[in-house]
């Protein structure tokens, strides 16, 4: 049963980032529609929605990937983040220096999104650390 859950910890992990995502558009949308919120007169709901998800994303990846591991829960988080950080680094690569499929990517989602996937690494590695510190300690 722990091979499957090791083999279990990155799927797991982005099953529960793509979940996440839906209650997330559903708040957002409800509130723009219903709410009065002083940050939609700012940004547009798609954007505050794809600042919400580049928080979330690295977030849920390491948490949730993390949870799933069998043991070794913060070296797993580490292994994580170091993951998650690499291959969000090879998408800013590909969207600053791709064609014009990444044209939709605005200034502000350049600047934004990178500072707050940084910020969901380190949330989740935080979380994962705290949860963990007396649980794994050596005997």
């Amino acid at each position: 049963m722990k091979i499957v859950r090791w083999i279990a910890v990155f799927p797991a992990g982005i099953a529960a980032a793509v979940l996440v995502m839906f209650p997330i558009h559903w708040l957002i949308v409800m509130i723009a529609a219903f709410g009065d919120t002083p940050l939609f007169g700012l940004l547009s709901a798609r954007t505050v929605e794809h600042l919400v998800i580049a928080f979330t994303t690295p977030f849920f990846i390491i948490y949730v990937g993390a949870l799933t591991a069998p043991m070794h829960k913060n070296e797993t988080g580490v292994a994580l983040a170091i993951t998650t950080a690499l291959m969000m680094g090879c998408a800013y690569v590909l969207a600053f220096t791709g064609g014009p499929q990444f044209s939709g990517w605005s200034s502000l989602y350049f600047g934004a999104t990178p500072v707050l996937n940084l910020a969901g690494i380190a949330t989740a590695l935080y979380t994962i650390r705290r949860r963990y510190r007396l649980h794994e300690s050596p005997h």
